[in-house]
This record gives structure tokens, sequence and C-alpha cells, in this order.
């Protein structure tokens, strides 16, 4: 049976006056029910039951129920898909195991707002696993990276809407990301100035950008980001959609991946996974621990700048800065 109007209106959300959000948020929360059924009669999609599934920083995710399957719609108010998108087919292009996007309307000209009809999988993120089992799914993970990391881009960072790349260098993008995390604030609280300048060194350290072409990133690869289902032993069903960098050094994402937060079956197992067809090149090695250092550091500023739990990436840091200062 199909739904009627009044239940895709159950998707409206009131927002109070003051509650912070945009007018493009709030208008897609209000309207929510209308924009769902608008969407769906667009794409001949007949569902029998919706609901919101999930709401992020960027997005708002509705679940509609057919009768054997569910799809996901993806509505982001404010962000440009178009990266999310890219990766995805990118990825599926190559076999690797991600969401699948069935539609995608990125022009705004049927409701105001980019959104994408993708892939519901079902199971539950790799957080809840044990340890051994987690390690195990963490090695999958990790030889996945590896085949990500193969796939060549045209560009750095992220398409723009119009699937233009207009980053010019690795550098920049570097750059951009420690402005847009390393809060001076935090910086002084938590480290010396003799670390921050040891950090700004090595976030100039010419060997991070020399001789590189930008390829297929993730830069989220986390446990939370892994879809998996658990039986006698658990298995990775998909990776979950991308970060905020779809292209770039794959040695950034593989320190995405490995972040202190994460626990340690985790990046054994993502270490183990990503060198089993073979080891990294004395490049590779040398920019790793660099990359580890810079992601710990951040991390720990943007938790500590929203009062968000930060010590592990803070000793992380420290430990790292040590390892820097001795191999100085």
């Amino acid at each position: 049976m199909l739904i009627s109007p009044a239940q895709y209106e159950q998707l409206n959300r009131a927002v109070p006056p003051n509650s912070g959000s945009s007018e493009a948020w709030v208008r897609v929360l209000e309207r929510l029910g209308e924009y769902t059924a608008l969407i769906a009669r667009s794409h001949n999609l007949r569902p029998q039951h919706v609901s919101v599934y999930r709401q992020t920083a960027t997005a708002l995710l509705v679940r509609l129920s057919m009768p054997q399957h569910h799809v996901i719609l993806r509505i982001a108010p404010e962000a440009n898909l178009m990266p999310l998108l890219w990766f995805a087919r990118t990825a599926q292009q190559r076999g690797i195991p991600v969401i699948q996007i069935y539609e995608a309307n990125l022009r705004r000209t049927l409701v105001p707002f980019e959104y994408l009809l993708e892939q519901y999988i079902g199971g539950s993120n790799a957080t809840h696993l044990e340890p051994t089992p987690m390690r195990g799914v963490a090695r999958h993970a990790g030889r996945v990276l590896r085949r990500l990391h193969t796939i060549p881009a045209p560009g750095w960072g992220n398409p723009t809407v119009h699937a233009r790349w207009l980053i010019e260098d690795w550098l920049q993008v570097l750059l951009d990301l420690h402005q847009r995390y390393a809060h001076p604030a935090s910086a002084q609280v938590l480290y010396t100035a003799e670390q921050q300048a040891m950090v700004a060194q090595v976030l100039h350290d010419p060997r991070l950008t020399q001789d590189l072409t930008p390829h297929l990133i993730h830069t989220a690869l986390l446990p939370q980001r892994v879809r998996c289902t658990a039986g006698d032993t658990a298995r990775l069903e998909a990776i979950l959609h991308a970060g905020e960098l779809v292209a770039g050094d794959p040695m950034l994402d593989l320190a995405f991946a490995l972040s202190p937060d994460t626990p340690a079956a985790w990046q054994q197992g993502v270490l183990e996974g990503y060198t089993a067809s073979g080891p990294l090149s004395a490049a590779l090695l040398y920019r790793l621990p660099l990359l580890r250092l810079l992601c710990a550091y951040w991390h720990s500023l943007h938790c500590h700048a929203r009062g968000l739990p930060h010590a592990a990436a803070h000793m992380a840091t420290l430990a790292r800065l040590e390892q820097v200062a001795g191999g100085a």
C-alpha cells in the first residue's frame, strides 16, 4: 500500500527561532515531507514507509522503504555533493565495495538543494566489534584502501559542482587543512612555541609534496565509516561515503585511517591489510610518519577548540614530535 500525503508530512520538523539553523536548513526541515514526496514521484518511487534515517552536519538522510528494499535519500541543504558522487562512481567502476548511487540531482532544478538517491546498506558499523573481528575487518579495509590508491585522479582536493578541479598543487591542500584545523588559541594551550614551530617545519617539508600525482582517497576510513555484518566472523560489506577530500596523497589518507582515536586492533589491521600486497617504498615510509603527526596535531586542536575529547590525539602528537626531534 502506498503511503498517504499525511504520512509524508510526518517527516516535517518544526525549527525553533533560536536554533541557530541556517535558512536553507530550516526550509528543508520544515518542508521535508513535501520535498521527499516530490523527489519520490519524480523518480517513480513508491515507498510504503518513509522515515528520517540520520542527520549529519552537512546532510539529512531519509529512508524510503520499498516492498523488497530500502533507498536512502541524501539531502544537502548547503553542501556540494559532487565530491561524494565522483568518489562513489569512480570507486564503483573499479569494483571497490562502496555505496551505489542510483540517481543524482546537483542542479537544484526540482528542489532548492542537491540530493542523491543511494543504496541502503544493512548491518552496523565496525565500532561495535570486539578486537579480534575488528582487526579482521580492518585488514579488509586496508586492502580496499590500497586498491583505492592505485586509481589516478584528475586533480587535487575536490571537484566543483561543475566537475572542475581548481586547486593547483598538493601543498595548497595541506595549508588549507592546517588553517582550518590548527586553531591558534588551542595550540597555545596544548603545545609550546617550539613544538608549534616543529609542526610548521614538517608542514613545509618539500618531500611531502615533491614528485606527487593525485590519486583517489577517502580521508575518513574509520570504524564508523565501515559497514559490516557479523556472523561467525565479521564481514565488510561496504565503505561509506568519503570525507572532505577525494583526491590527493594516499599517505595522508592512510594517516587519517590510522587516527589515534581508533582502537589498536583497527590500526594494526589497517596496516596489515594495506601492506599485504607489498611493502611501502622509501618515499612513502618517509611521508607517512610526518603526515600522521600533522593529522594528530590537527585533530587534537580541532577537538580541543570544540570541547571534545582530545587526549589520545594530544599524546600521539607529543610522541611523534619526539620522534621527529630524535630523527632530526
